[in-house]
This record gives C-alpha cells, sequence and structure tokens, in this order.
C-alpha cells in the first residue's frame, strides 16, 4: 500500500532527502527515484529476454560528466543552452547520461525530449482535451483565488502550522515544525511558479505544447534554482551532485536494456529499459503509460466538471463562498482570527462533491464526452468517512487498507471533521462494502464508486 496526499493535504510528504542543495536533489528525486522506481519499487523485474543473456554481461560503468559513450545516429543537435543534444540515443546509458548532462546545464528540455514522441504527444493531447471545456470566467475566478491564498499562506505558514489540524497530521507523520516549514516554504515557491506561468492562462492551456512549455517555463525556473546553488567561490554545487551519479550498463539484449543506478548516498538498483521509437525509457513505463492516461483524465474530469459551462452557476456560488473565506485569512491580524478563519474556510469545502469525477445526463447516466462509456469510467474508489480523524480511527482505517488492498496505492486527505480516501485500481465497490469493520456504511454509489461510511463509537477507557 503506497500512500500518498492529495493537493492540500496537511502535511506534504516527507522526503527522504534534505532540501538543500535544493533542486539538484529534487531532480533526481523526481527524475529517478519517483519516475523510475514507480514510487519505491525496488522489486522492478528485469526482462525475461534480457536477463538470460549469455555473454552480454558487460559491467560498464559511466559516471554522468564522464566521457560520452559512442552514440550511433543522426547528428548532434544544440539545445537552447547550448549544450550538445542526443535526440536518437542508441544506447540506454547514453540517455540517461545526456539527459543528466543538459539537466546540470539547466535545460529542462531535456526531461521533455527523454519522452517518446507518442508519449509527447499524449501528454499535449491531455492538457488541451482538459482546457477545452472550461469556462473561461470560472477558471480566471479560481486561478485569483489560488493566487490570493498563496500569498496569505506565505506570509502566515508559522500561523497555519499551529492549527489543531496541522499538529495532529505533524504527529501522524512523526514531523516537526521546523522540518515542515522547510519543506512548506519549497512547496510554496514551485506553486507561486506555476501561478505565474501559462498553465494559468486558458489560453495557453487550449494550445499547450510540452516542449515550448519546458524551454520557455521550467528552464527560466531550473536556472535560477541552479543558480541558488554556486558557492561564493564559484563552485557549481548542483553540477557537482549530478557528477556523483554512476551508470552501468548490466546487460542489454535487441530493444531491452537493464541499467545499475548509483544515486549520491544511495545503494546502486537495477532498472529494465526499453526502446521505444529510438528513446531508452524505463520499462516500467511502456506498462504503465496507458493507465497513467486513465487516472489522470479521470482525476481532471472532476475539475472539467466543477469549471465547466453546464455548472457554471452553481460553481459561482462555491466560489464565492471560498472568495468570502480567504478574504477573512488576508484580513486576520491575530493568530486567533486566523484560525476562525481557517476553520470557515475548510468548512466550505465540499469534500463529497469533489468526490465524484463522473458526468451525467439528466436522466442520471454516466457520460463520456456526450457518450454512454463502454467501460468505467472509475478505477478508483473514494471512501468518505464523516468524522474527526483521531489517532484511533486512522489506525483503524490504516489497518483495514492493508488488509483489503495491500498493493494498491491509496491517496488521503483529512479535514476538520471528515477522512476521504482515494483507492486506486480497487477492486468492485460491492466487494469492499462487507470488509469495513471500523463503521458502518451509510450510503454507496456503484456509478461513482463512492461509500460513506459512519465509524463505530469510540471504545470507553475500562
Amino acid at each position: 500500500m503506497r500512500q500518498q496526499g492529495l493537493p492540500g493535504t496537511w502535511p506534504p510528504a516527507r522526503r527522504a532527502w534534505q532540501l538543500r542543495p535544493l533542486f539538484s536533489r529534487a531532480v533526481l528525486v523526481a527524475l529517478l527515484t519517483v519516475s523510475w522506481l514507480e514510487g519505491g519499487c525496488s522489486k522492478e523485474p528485469v526482462p525475461d529476454g534480457a536477463a538470460n543473456v549469455p555473454g552480454r554481461a558487460t559491467s560498464r560503468a559511466v559516471d554522468a560528466a564522464g566521457p560520452t559513450p559512442n552514440v550511433t545516429g543522426p547528428e548532434t543537435a544544440a539545445s537552447p543552452t547550448g549544450v550538445p543534444s542526443v535526440p536518437v540515443a542508441s544506447e540506454p546509458v547514453a540517455a540517461v547520461q545526456n539527459t543528466l548532462r543538459r539537466l546540470a546545464h539547466a535545460d529542462a528540455v531535456a526531461l521533455w525530449e527523454f519522452l517518446p514522441t507518442p508519449y509527447q504527444s499524449d501528454i499535449n493531447r491531455l492538457v488541451r482535451e482538459f482546457a477545452e471545456p472550461i469556462d473561461e470566467e470560472l477558471w480566471r475566478r479560481s486561478v485569483e483565488l489560488l493566487r490570493t491564498l498563496h500569498a496569505v499562506l506565505t506570509e502566515h505558514g508559522d500561523w497555519l502550522v499551529h492549527q489543531a489540524e496541522a499538529q495532529q497530521a505533524l504527529a501522524r507523520a512523526n514531523l516537526s515544525e521546523k522540518q515542515f516549514l522547510s519543506d512548506w516554504r519549497l512547496l510554496l515557491d514551485l506553486s507561486g511558479e506555476l501561478l505565474g506561468s501559462s498553465l494559468a492562462d486558458l489560453h495557453q492551456l487550449r494550445n499547450f505544447d510540452g516542449r515550448r512549455f519546458f524551454q520557455n517555463e521550467v528552464t527560466p525556473i531550473l536556472q535560477r534554482l541552479v543558480a541558488e546553488q554556486t558557492e561564493p567561490n564559484g563552485a557549481d554545487v548542483f553540477w557537482a551532485e549530478l557528477t556523483r551519479v554512476r551508470i552501468e550498463l548490466v546487460r542489454r539484449d535487441g530493444d531491452r536494456a537493464v541499467l545499475r543506478l548509483t544515486l549520491p548516498d544511495g545503494p546502486p538498483r537495477e532498472h529494465a529499459f526499453q526502446k521505444v521509437e529510438d528513446k531508452w525509457i524505463p520499462a516500467a513505463w511502456v506498462a504503465e503509460w496507458p493507465r497513467f492516461l486513465t487516472r489522470t483524465r479521470d482525476r481532471l474530469r472532476t475539475v472539467q466538471m466543477w469549471l465547466g459551462r453546464d455548472k457554471k452557476q452553481e460553481t459561482s456560488a462555491l466560489l464565492e463562498q471560498w472568495e468570502k473565506s480567504v478574504r477573512e485569512l488576508r484580513a486576520a491580524a491575530t493568530e486567533q482570527q486566523f484560525a476562525q478563519a481557517w476553520k470557515r474556510l475548510l468548512a466550505a469545502l465540499p469534500a463529497d462533491r469533489t468526490a465524484t469525477a463522473v458526468p451525467r445526463d439528466q436522466s442520471g447516466r454516466a457520460l463520456h464526452n456526450g457518450r454512454e462509456p463502454s467501460r468505467p469510467l472509475r478505477t478508483a474508489v473514494t471512501l468518505i468517512v464523516r468524522a474527526k480523524p483521531t489517532a484511533e480511527l486512522m489506525k483503524q482505517i490504516n489497518q483495514w487498507l492493508q488488509q483489503v488492498v495491500p498493493e494498491n496505492e491509496t491517496l488521503i486527505d483529512l479535514g476538520a471533521n471528515r477522512i476521504v480516501v482515494i483507492i486506486e485500481d480497487a477492486p468492485d465497490l460491492q466487494r469492499l462494502v462487507p470488509s469495513i469493520r471500523f463503521g458502518t456504511v451509510t450510503d454507496s454509489d456503484v456509478q461513482t464508486r463512492t461509500m460513506t461510511v459512519k465509524p463505530l463509537p469510540a471504545r470507553s477507557a475500562p
């Protein structure tokens, strides 16, 4: 069971590495640990075709800063930063090495070019299709609301961490206020960059181009963060960090290969890679890509539903409530006033509404792009527990998750008086309902795959 926090969950997940050097390690975590390990999956299987190839083990080790292995294919092209680029890498070691080298020179386009062309097209299409049905006025108001909230939280993060919900979450995560505030400031910095980028412009989203976004939006951010890592003596800490990544070609059999990557301060781990249209990418991506697209569309459909033109009147009323609550937060002159306004803001969040991601017609049938779907729109089950997230209740929920869905990814969002648990790729709802022992299921909806639970009364102490 892999747990993640929903956007806005208190607190953000604690990273295994410290935040300094700020971006060098963040890039390595994002590029290597999260993506290639698929959420820390150290049991990634080696392809059958590559695991038993006699006489093919090479034990060829290459440091990220070392000489580039011989690469066959078309001539190299220059990236926007002037660093040689290999758009068609014929060796998996070269693909990884060139990506790290370009990142070390603050060339974020390397991340985009690491993807095969069909994958790039999928992402462009995903963003454009998401933006198309969104109402422009609702989108503008939502962005302005988030920017205002961002400014408030940037100024009063120390007040926020003192709230009861935050203190309970910190205790469960075994995280100190100092550690949280360090992570919180980084999260605010990055979210502030996104709110000021082209992602906040609906017109640009409808014409989204991933290469242009990474070149014009992400590269300048990376350049500033890399500059922060330069020491007074001129030493480039970011580059030094990347030079410590060691890459070994363990085995290769045609379009399949196994690399051994050793991250800074980490043990060596082997990863299966596969060639897709002349790009070497983690084999796990090839297997997971269709499911990733389906799950992402499913999550984005919730935003589409509430910010679409059909629900403009209802969503406008909700935005008015949230705008009022955020104005009260901004006007708070004391921590006590902030706490009261924060509680009113949490009370205005409709957790049960945001859990519904399936649009319906007037008769109540689920729709997909105006048509009845040929397969289920959701692979997730949403569990809503209407109760205060006490330590004992959270223990019971976690025990249930470990017993029923030990291998599934789960996302948990905690509110003042509610707990929302999303179980990815879950079994049928009918199979989950009888297994709940920590409460009584008061409502279940097969179409939206949502169930509401009322916890059993807490046991009194003897």
